[in-house]
This record gives structure tokens, C-alpha cells and sequence, in this order.
């Protein structure tokens, strides 16, 4: 069922619970599947170096910020009613060019399709935002999954436009987890939107951490909403409406000190040496619902 790109079977898709685990859509890399020409900026490794502070911690660079966009309803009178949720901005490299890229915004299905919320509104070099008026038939959706992804290589502008894609190779892979032993206890951070307030001129998302509670397996399935069961990890992270689609990162910093590694290495050898990482894990799509009662105590006078 996985797309295969280089020998590799990209993932990509998170569940979380609300005030506790969330799931995560693990087969963004199927979605990616043409390449054609145009080169906007990409995010780099470099782009972290001088936003990790001395004891390692990870503090996000305002490009990985750049990558991400909200999702509106677009209505007959040409305005757009929201924000509904959140994506991701990601380039994929053609198989047959060199130099030649695809771009594409990847969200959640039940975004687009459910909710009707297909417009994309980005980020502009003027201080601004502009939308993207597209229609839920524009956007492609994976079966059995909850992702959809749509071809903006001619609807974006380097000149315009301020915003950053993710290389696919940035995507998490079987093979990586696999070699890297990415599991539980993993940190994750989540960017996405907090409703009502977006940010009036540009958009302005939050950051949610948190860790990954399990790893999607083929015979650990989660049962989505709509009545069918996919593969998604489970992260130990808070959520609320507005997430949905944002993209999940799992990353791993070197006994606390990632600053001087990044200082000292390039990222490759980061990832072969000290074993640290910074990768698309894939987009936040649920919450498992936690029920509580509260009830008013009786009021007793102090002791």
C-alpha cells in the first residue's frame, strides 16, 4: 500500500489525545507522486544551527514556520470563512530531472473533504497573507487514510510569496525508524493552529511537545472516525480543534548539547555519529476523547 521513492516507503500520519494522546497519519510520501519545475526556498539543515540553545534545547527557526498554512472554507461570495485546521508545505525531487521539484500541500482528508475547508492561506513577503482558492475535487486523498494533498507548483510565487517547503526526504521513513530505533519516548512537537486566534495579518502558529506513545504497526491499527482502521503512531501530546493536518516532527538531540554538535558537524554525520534527527513524522488527524464528571463540593468552612 506504501509508495516506494528511492527504495524507501515514506510515512507519514499522528493521532493524538486530546489532553493526552493524539493520532498521526503515517503515508504522507503516497501522496507525493509528480515532479515539475520551479525552486522556492527549502528548509536546510544550516536553518537550526543558531536556534538551539546552549544546553541543546530545541528552539524552532522562523522558516520551519514558514512551511506550515491554514485551510478555509471558501464561499460563493468569494470570502473565506475560518480557519478550519492546518498542512504542510512539502518539495519532492523529480525521478527523472535533475534539479527539477514538485510542490505540494498536504493536509488532512476529513479537512478538505468533510469540512469542505480547501483554500489555503500563506504567508507574503509584504508583511501579509493571500489565499489559494481551491475546491475539495482539486485535492487528492489516499484510501483508507486521513490525507489529502494537491499540486501548487503553478499557484506559488518566489517573488510573492513567504513561504518554505519541506524536502521529502525529511519524511519519515520505515528504514529510518528502523536503523535510528525511533520509538517511544521519542520527543514530537506539533505546529498548527490555535483557533480564533490565527493571526490577523499572517499566520501565526503554535507549537504543542509532546512524545510518542507507540509507533503505527500494521497489526496495531487505530479506527479512524469515518469506520476504517489505518496505520497511525500515537503521541502523548494535548490537541484541540484546529490542529487537525498539522504537521508532526519526531526529533533527537545529543546529551543536551545539540548546539555544539551543529557547530562542529555537518547533519550527516550528526546522524550517523551522535545519532540525532530532525523529521516529518506526519499530520495530526484525531484525539482520543477522555470523558470526565466534575460535580460543585459543598463549601466548608476552613480549619
Amino acid at each position: 500500500q506504501a509508495a516506494k521513492r528511492g527504495g524507501s516507503r515514506l510515512v507519514g500520519a499522528i493521532w493524538s489525545i486530546s489532553g493526552g494522546l493524539s493520532p498521526c497519519s503515517k503515508w504522507i510520501g503516497t501522496m507525493l507522486d509528480r515532479c515539475i519545475r520551479w525552486k522556492p526556498v527549502e528548509i536546510q539543515p544550516h536553518d537550526f544551527r543558531s536556534r538551539l540553545k546552549s544546553d541543546g534545547t530545541l528552539m524552532l527557526p522562523q522558516r520551519v514556520l514558514d512551511a506550515v498554512f491554514f485551510l478555509y472554507q471558501p464561499d460563493d461570495s468569494g470570502a473565506f470563512l475560518g480557519p478550519c485546521g492546518t498542512g504542510i508545505f512539502i518539495a519532492v525531487k523529480s525521478d527523472k530531472y535533475e534539479n527539477l521539484l514538485h510542490y505540494y500541500a498536504v493536509t488532512n482528508h476529513h479537512i478538505v473533504h468533510g469540512s469542505g475547508a480547501s483554500a489555503i492561506r500563506l504567508n507574503t513577503n509584504d508583511g501579509g497573507h493571500r489565499f489559494i482558492k481551491l475546491e475539495p475535487h482539486d485535492w487528492h486523498r489516499m484510501k483508507h487514510d486521513d490525507i489529502a494533498a494537491v499540486d501548487i507548483t503553478d499557484k506559488i510565487s518566489g517573488d510573492d510569496d513567504d513561504i518554505v517547503f519541506f524536502p521529502s526526504d525529511w519524511l519519515l521513513t520505515s528504514e529510518f525508524i528502523s536503523e535510528y530505533q525511533v520509538g517511544i519516548g521519542d520527543d514530537v512537537v506539533m505546529l498548527g493552529l490555535l483557533a480564533r486566534s490565527e493571526g490577523k495579518k499572517r499566520n501565526q502558529p503554535v507549537a504543542r511537545f509532546g512524545s510518542i506513545a507507540r509507533i503505527a504497526t500494521e497489526q496495531n491499527k487505530v479506527r479512524h472516525d469515518e469506520g476504517y482502521y489505518c496505520e497511525a503512531h500515537i503521541c502523548d501530546m494535548r490537541s484541540r480543534t484546529g490542529f487537525s493536518g498539522s504537521p508532526v516532527f519526531v526529533y533527537r538531540v545529543f546529551n543536551k548539547n545539540l548546539d555544539f554538535i551543529l557547530k562542529t558537524q555537518d547533519i550527516q554525520n550528526h546522524e550517523a555519529v551522535f545519532r540525532t534527527f530532525f523529521k516529518v513524522l506526519g499530520t495530526h488527524f484525531g484525539q482520543f476523547n477522555e470523558p470526565a464528571r466534575a460535580k460543585i463540593a459543598e463549601a466548608r468552612p476552613l480549619q
